[in-house]
């Protein structure tokens, strides 16, 4: 519906072929839609269409848009102090400006898509929910059952949650590109599982010269990328960053039994991070082409080949004493389990120091898989001191190492079962 008011009018008027032409609008009217001007955005997306914001907008009630819509901005900013700023049914752009959402309990989101099958893009905008509450500020969720995945193009923007709130949150599957824009909060991309939704699986997202980061809370364990979901396809290009002081990807089991494998990640870019990843899940392809990220994931203990991650390996150490007639002699053990698919055609541990207890003792391979373990024996009491080694298997013609791993001698465990010469 058309607005106009007698009492505050601009009136613009304009020589057109030698016709006189005057356009009239009214002070309060916020968006013009094919020269219709409207006092109210509701107004104008009931219309849909191409729209141009004329100033600032406060909304304290959802705003839906049911038709395609191109928003252009236009500079101004839209302030929604409902739970969700923009709820979203069909093909939408929002461009060239600011959308905030100011919802003071949790769960606020300035975009909400709330179906599949739809095409939504951000082009120059900035996205900010950061009321200190847990944030969705973009949120791919709504009932997208048998409607197809929804398309998401993120480029030259901004997305800002605090540090309690999500940058990108999916409870459906999403086909996304991000270029050229910066995501931070307590993640920035966030796979659901199926909980009210489809869930995550299926989505691929690739990440094209931009910046995601988190931030960190020593209380809990968290990530940057963080999966609960299967299926899932991210790439992180050459050109992109993870910062963080916590873990740049998190495979989390917090909705239960759901299966978080078979999901491919590409951490082709710089990453900052404590770690760079977490709750590591066999199936999982993780690769980068990053020398400093290789380095790093192997230094995390995973054994990586060609840019690979093939497995993760695990490590323990146990000591104690066992007596040997009147003497008490020491035990240091050394257990190391490789999680790499293929036939080990060697296995062994090497120690890096302790030249005069053992230089090399060769590992016992428990059946065909790849889990053995390492004794150093007859450790004179009141040895003190720690004793690294490394372990490693030789699958085809590639041999993966374990990190250094230290052992203490322990006088004060008795390993009753190895007195004099039991079985170790």
């Amino acid at each position: 519906m058309r607005k106009t008011r007698i009492f505050s009018l601009i009136i613009v008027t304009m020589m057109i072929l030698g016709t006189m032409t005057t356009t009239v609008f009214a002070q309060n009217d916020v968006a013009e839609v094919g020269g219709t001007t409207y006092a109210s955005i509701y107004d104008a997306l009931a219309v849909g269409g191409e729209i141009t914001l004329l100033k600032d907008v406060t909304a304290s009630s959802v705003i839906t848009v049911s038709k395609d819509t191109v928003l252009d901005l236009n500079g101004f900013t839209v302030t929604g102090s409902a739970k969700k700023t923009f709820e979203v049914y069909a093909n939408a752009t929002f461009k060239n400006g600011t959308i905030k959402n100011v919802y003071t309990s949790k769960e606020g989101r300035c975009i909400d898509t709330r179906t599949g099958g739809i095409r939504l893009d951000l082009e120059d905008v900035e996205l900010i929910a950061k009321t200190n509450y847990n944030q969705q500020v973009l949120n791919i969720g709504g009932d997208a059952t048998d409607t197809g995945n929804i398309t998401v193009n993120i480029s030259n923007s901004t997305i800002t949650a605090s540090n309690s709130g999500y940058g990108i949150m999916t409870f459906n599957p999403v086909v996304m590109t991000i270029t050229n824009t910066e995501i931070s909060g307590y993640a920035a991309l966030y796979f659901k599982a199926a909980s009210g939704s489809m869930g995550s699986n299926g989505s691929v997202v690739n990440v094209v010269n931009s910046d995601l980061n988190s931030s960190y809370r020593d209380y809990e364990n968290f990530g940057t990328i963080v999966f609960e979901d299967t299926n899932i396809d991210v790439t992180v290009d050459a050109d992109s960053s993870i910062t963080t002081e916590g873990n740049a990807v998190l495979f989390s089991n917090f909705e239960g039994a759901v299966s978080i494998e078979d999901n491919n990640i590409a951490l082709n870019g710089a990453v900052t991070a404590d770690k760079v990843v977490d709750g590591w899940k066999e199936g999982t392809t993780v690769s980068s082409t990053n020398s400093n990220v290789i380095d790093a994931l192997k230094n995390e203990g995973f054994a990586v080949s060609d840019g690979v991650v093939e497995g993760k390996i695990a490590t323990a150490t146990d000591s104690g004493f066992y007596m040997m007639g009147e003497n008490k002699l020491g035990l240091m053990r050394y257990l190391f389990s490789f999680g790499i698919e293929g036939t080990i055609t060697n296995a062994g541990v090497k120690f890096i120091n302790g030249d005069k207890l053992a230089d090399n003792i060769a590992g016992e391979v428990s059946g065909n898989a790849n889990t053995f373990f390492a004794d150093i024996v007859e450790v004179p009491e009141n040895t003190e001191g720690k004793y690294y080694a490394v372990g490693f298997v030789t699958i085809g013609e590639k041999t993966y190492w374990s990190n250094p791993i230290f052992c203490e001698p322990d006088f004060t465990r008795h390993f009753s079962s190895l007195d004099n010469g039991g079985a170790k």
